[in-house]
């Protein structure tokens, strides 16, 4: 886990793999994730992102490929892989979450303030179940979500003061 604090600043994270959870404190207003970004975090379950400010998501679906970002991700000097670009686990912010283009979620978007899908085209795709803990006669294929434009709030709870 890394933590950074901003101060204020913006954050662009972009045509990357990280395998991790990153804590931005403080981040501003123009901070994202765009384009191609393979994220998962080290520990299955943990958060990728924790963002105390807004934080926009734009992945345009495209792999994460090595040539293009040119660097050598698998240690192979072949500089020809490719690996989807998927944001693998849990994003939180506390301020609003806002989803363009077409990016790719293998996590929940958890937020205080709302998630806004501004003209994009979310996908959201459930991983396999590990073979050894499906019971007998049950099976587990992908599961894809799409999210059409629109916006999403959190529920406040009810009670008086």
């Amino acid at each position: 886990r890394y933590v950074i604090d901003l101060g204020g600043r913006d954050l662009v994270i972009r045509d990357c793999v990280i395998r991790g959870t990153l804590v931005l404190r403080n981040a501003g207003p123009g901070t994202r994730i765009e384009d191609s970004v393979a994220w998962e975090p080290v520990v299955p379950g943990d958060p990728i992102v924790i963002v105390e400010g807004t934080l926009t998501v734009a992945g345009d679906g495209t792999p994460v490929q090595e040539q293009t970002i040119g660097v050598d991700l698998d240690g192979d000097g072949a500089r020809g892989s490719t690996m989807p670009a998927v944001l693998d686990g849990l994003i939180y912010t506390t301020g609003r979450l806002t989803v363009q283009g077409r990016p790719t979620f293998g996590g929940s978007l958890v937020t205080l303030n709302g998630v806004h899908f501004d003209a994009a085209e979310a996908h959201f795709a459930g991983g396999r179940g590990d073979p050894d803990r499906i019971p007998a006669g049950f099976a587990v294929d992908d599961v894809v979500t799409v999210v059409r434009p629109g916006t999403l709030s959190t529920l406040g709870f009810g009670g008086g003061n």
